[in-house]
């Protein structure tokens, strides 16, 4: 038996990111189409705070660059940066597979980054409120939270 649920509407803005592949600036295309850069996000983001509210920030993962010396310095700057703009989740893709765990998860520790895995044992799923809204994110269907 179908049923409808009427209450008082909410909005949420989900601010996201993905494929990144460790490039922190921006592309220097043309003004009117390049909107990317870690920098910039975290410029509009201040800059619009209060109209974006509430808000989720989250990475859909492949971030890291090759695991390369400069690779390396480059995902360091991309948690450091993801810990600074206070990402609620950071998705690991087929890009962070190719590093080796004891380097990346002592620096997803130290940067306290909210990592989602579906391959590994960090966490699969994590549950997020803001305001009176309640989101579940998660990487496997199969480990989705009820709520």
């Amino acid at each position: 038996m179908p049923f409808s649920v009427h209450g008082e509407e909410q909005t949420l803005t989900i601010l996201y990111t993905g494929s990144l592949k460790g490039e922190l600036e921006t592309c220097g295309c043309s003004p009117k189409t390049d909107f990317g850069g870690l920098a910039r996000l975290s410029g509009y983001i201040s800059e619009h705070a209060e109209e974006l509210s509430p808000y989720i920030l989250i990475d859909a993962g492949n971030f890291t660059p090759k695991d390369t010396p400069q690779g390396r310095l480059k995902t360091e700057a991309m948690l450091r940066s993801f810990s600074k703009m206070k990402y609620d989740a950071v998705a690991f893709g087929e890009n962070e597979k190719v590093f080796p765990r004891n380097y990346l998860y002592p620096l997803v520790k130290e940067n306290k980054t909210p990592v989602l895995c579906a391959a590994s044992e960090k966490r699969r799923s994590l549950s997020i409120t803001r305001s009176d809204i309640k989101l579940n994110i998660g990487v496997d269907p199969a480990a989705r939270h009820e709520g």
